[in-house]
């Protein structure tokens, strides 16, 4: 891996991680290194902004074609973010009417019945 997935600056993506890959939890320590370190060569290699120069980076472009499955472990890094990325978010609420909150007809300064002054 010398000649291989050679990076001139690390990787961040800050839309879907922005406190880093280690602060995710979706990653390791050793996975969060790995993308930081190579991320730059593998999504340029991924989006066909760079060509494979060694065997190693063939048999990458391979694995995210689908073609064969992830072996080594940068494979495997690229192919669990790219999982991460393509996993919709759930979004839960906390509200009971979301609905009506959602319509603006859900006035929150206001109580739902009225107190009584007794």
């Amino acid at each position: 891996m010398d000649q291989s997935f050679v990076s001139t600056k690390r990787f961040f993506d800050q839309k879907h991680f922005p406190h880093g890959f280690a602060r995710s939890g979706d990653f390791t320590k050793a996975e969060a290194t790995l993308l930081e370190n190579h991320g730059q060569a593998l999504q340029a290699l991924a989006s066909g902004l760079s060509s494979p120069v060694s065997a190693e980076e063939f048999q990458f472009l391979e694995s995210c074609q689908g073609t064969r499955p992830p072996v080594t472990a940068l494979e495997k890094v690229w192919a669990k973010y790219q999982k991460i990325l393509d996993q919709k978010k759930r979004v839960f609420t906390v509200c009971n009417d979301w609905l009506s909150v959602r319509s603006g007809t859900a006035r929150i300064d206001e109580p739902d019945e009225p107190l009584d002054d007794d």
